[in-house]
């Protein structure tokens, strides 16, 4: 099973994670969060234009790496039986219920807004740039902003 996220609501997360260096209700910690507490991260808007734009993420922490590389193998087919997205539960959770023999029930509780909320962090520029950003993600798991 692998669970997809709309990639303008993830990098939207992912920034809020890296800036605040942990999560708000689980513990879970980004490595080494100072390098996160610079200029470029003083406002999303700037985070996206000077220090996302241009790097290879595939250095980067995990939440700011592209989907595909998680969820794909080498020869780019997808490397999961089954795919899911998260802002659909129910897209994954009969698949749970079916391989686990029990009915299964999903707890959202790191939310910081809600599903749509996302959209007011973006500007027009910063909404293209992170559909060129994470092209292959929003093409192959067909997402839209």
């Amino acid at each position: 099973l692998g669970i997809t996220r709309n990639p303008w609501a993830r990098l939207v997360s992912a920034y809020r994670f890296a800036r605040a260096g942990t999560a708000m209700n689980d513990g879970a910690r980004i490595a080494a969060p100072a390098r996160y507490q610079i200029p470029a991260f003083a406002s999303f808007e700037r985070f996206v234009t000077e220090w996302l734009e241009g790097r290879d993420l595939s250095l980067e922490d995990n939440v700011f790496r592209p989907q595909s590389g998680f969820l794909t193998r080498h020869d780019g087919a997808i490397g999961v039986t089954h795919l899911g997205r998260l802002e659909e539960p129910a897209s994954y959770t009969g698949f749970l219920e079916t391989v686990l023999g029990q009915p299964v029930s999903i707890e959202w509780l790191n939310r910081t807004s809600d599903a749509l909320g996302y959209r007011d962090a973006f500007t027009p520029e910063t909404r293209d740039l992170v559909a060129q950003i994470y092209a292959e993600d929003i093409k192959r798991f067909s997402y839209d902003f």
